[in-house]
């Protein structure tokens, strides 16, 4: 039997720390959502809150998934994985 726990904060950043949703930078001063736990390990990460926003409705479009790799696909800032891949699709569109 295994047990969870977490907790979620709002923080406002002294020094830079990295988005663990879009890999931009959280500037000082900037407020980010920092998350600490444990399930099965320890974790601690730190998203800009706009970020924990796009995961919390990504969470919402899929439930129950489960982020093995979580920086194998880096999101754009705020936005869920459909969102980026629609904007980056644009992007390339719009170069040729």
């Amino acid at each position: 039997m295994s047990s969870s726990f977490g907790v979620e904060k709002e923080h406002a950043a002294r020094k830079q720390h990295r988005c663990e949703w879009c890999g931009e930078t959280i500037e000082p001063g900037e407020r980010y959502a920092y998350f600490a736990g444990y399930n099965d390990d320890f974790y601690a990460y730190k998203m800009h809150l706009e970020c924990r926003d796009a995961e919390r409705r990504e969470w919402r479009e899929y439930p129950g998934c489960e982020y093995e790799g979580f920086e194998s696909y880096v999101r754009k800032r705020g936005m869920t994985y459909n969102q980026t891949d629609r904007a980056r699709k644009a992007e390339r569109e719009g170069s040729n």
